[in-house]
Formats: C-alpha cells, structure tokens, sequence
C-alpha cells in the first residue's frame, strides 16, 4: 500500500492497478499467516502441505518477503490490463477541485483565535 501511495502521481486512483496489486498480496498473506500457525495447528497435514509447497516453490518465503514478486506482478499486471482497456493514469485532482469550489463560493475560513504559544503559556 506504502508503495501504491508514492505511485499516486503516476498512476493516479487507478483501480484497476490497486484491486490487482492488492488481490495478488493477499495470496502470500494468507501464505504467511499459516506458516505463522500455533503448532497444533501446523501440524494437520492440510497446512503442512501448504506451507511445504510455498517453501519449495514460492521465491523469497523463507525470509518472509514473499510478497514481493507478488506485488510486482500485481502492479505491472494491472498497469497492463488498465492501459489495454484505455484507462486515465491521471492523478486524481479531487483536492483541488474541494479548495478551488470552496474559494469560489466565499466560504469563510475560520481562523484559530488561540496561537499555540499563547495555549502553552495558559498551561504554565
């Protein structure tokens, strides 16, 4: 999410690139939360061949950065699928519009009446 965050200028409110990326990150998530197990339940042989299957096959799990390659075929993965189907990756300006509509209509900005040194003084 950190990195879909930084992208945001690049890509914008794109969901189709947030839904993949997020989507292809929950497999090692839920991946790590049964090697992550209490042992009595780690030990059915249902998570044992689970976890068994991740260890040997799934690149960086046993250093817990497993998600990794995941994400990155999330984020490419939804970049491709986002710009096949002629999707924007303008940023979203949804801020500016807010500030600008505010100004335009003469709302009043409240000012505060306190300064923060003149509370620190009070609190003395």
């Amino acid at each position: 999410m950190i990195l879909l965050g930084m992208l945001h200028p690049f890509i914008g409110k794109q969901r189709t690139i947030y839904r993949t990326t997020i989507g292809f990150t929950l497999i090692p998530a839920i991946l790590d939360a049964i090697h992550a197990l209490p042992p009595f339940l780690a030990n059915l042989a249902f998570f044992q061949a689970i976890d068994n299957f991740a260890t040997k096959y799934i690149p960086m799990f046993s250093i817990s950065m497993d998600f990794v390659p995941f994400l990155a075929v999330g984020l490419i993965g939804g970049a491709i699928i986002a710009k096949l189907t002629g999707q924007s990756f303008k940023a979203d300006d949804t801020a500016e519009r807010a500030i600008e509509a505010r100004e335009d209509s003469g709302a009043a900005v409240i000012e505060p009446t306190t300064s923060a040194s003149e509370m620190s003084a009070t609190n003395d």
